[in-house]
């Protein structure tokens, strides 16, 4: 009798251990995200591409000095125009930073630069005082400074 019920648990066992696992599987499946393009043996997430477009419209709609203030249909064609740009602005962007990295290039030190001037230009003590300002503005820490890097290291590459 134990005999039987140890191959009863056994055949449970194999047949949920399958099921569990592919629901585990397609789970995951659905936090993958969409790849728009490949670079090489980069790639370019859907969420890239959209948080770009994101940006470029709060770029366009917020006032000056951050942003260009447009409103209404002026908006929509200004973001019409420049989205049309996104995917190969990002294109670029992901071949020139792999040819920065090709060439051993870093923008860790151009960063550090880079903050401290914008905190004396700001007249700011500290650069935790310049880094609250930063998402005050609405940037991200993490963004601003991959802004600084992908500007300085695409400006190496092309001189």
């Amino acid at each position: 009798m134990e005999h039987k019920n140890g191959r009863a648990s056994l055949a449970a066992i194999i047949l949920v251990v399958p099921l569990f696992i592919a629901g585990i599987a397609q789970a995951q499946t659905k936090n993958l995200e969409e790849i728009v393009a490949w670079v090489n043996n980069d790639i370019i997430l859907k969420s890239e591409f959209e948080m770009r477009k994101s940006q470029i419209r709060d770029d366009l709609s917020q006032p000056a000095p951050r942003g260009r203030g447009l409103q209404g249909a002026q908006l929509e064609q200004a973001f019409g125009e420049q989205s049309k740009r996104v995917l190969q602005s990002l294109i670029d962007e992901t071949l020139l930073l792999q040819q920065a990295k090709d060439l051993g290039l870093t923008a860790d030190i151009e960063i550090v630069k880079t903050m401290d001037r914008l905190r004396i230009e700001r007249k700011l003590a500290t650069t935790e005082e310049l880094e609250k300002e930063i998402v005050a503005q609405g940037y991200s820490l993490e963004e601003f400074k991959q802004n600084i890097r992908v500007q300085y290291l695409s400006s190496q590459v092309l001189q």
